[in-house]
């Protein structure tokens, strides 16, 4: 996915990593945005977020969150759209 290194791999076995494409990212402003809004929820480890490719990577704690409260967190937060990417 481009550019998109998450700085921590998962630290456990227990780690899960969700892709998503974001809509309405333009600026690095907005990657901070999103990134902050996500890494807010419980179970989230990292996230990177990259507007020029409209994407992002979140590792997370599957026993404490999943893919869609991730979606439905970051949405009301921010003005982006996510969908996860397979």
């Amino acid at each position: 996915m481009g550019n998109l290194h998450p700085r921590n791999p998962p630290v456990h076995r227990r780690m899960a990593r969700a892709k998503f494409r974001i809509a309405g990212m333009d600026c690095a402003t907005c990657t901070r945005i999103l990134e902050n809004a996500l890494k807010r929820e419980p179970g989230v480890n990292d996230v990177v977020a990259n507007y020029m490719i409209d994407a992002a990577v979140v590792d997370y704690d599957p026993a404490k969150t999943d893919e869609e409260t991730l979606r439905k967190a970051a949405e009301p937060r921010t003005t982006y759209r996510l969908r996860r990417l397979r």
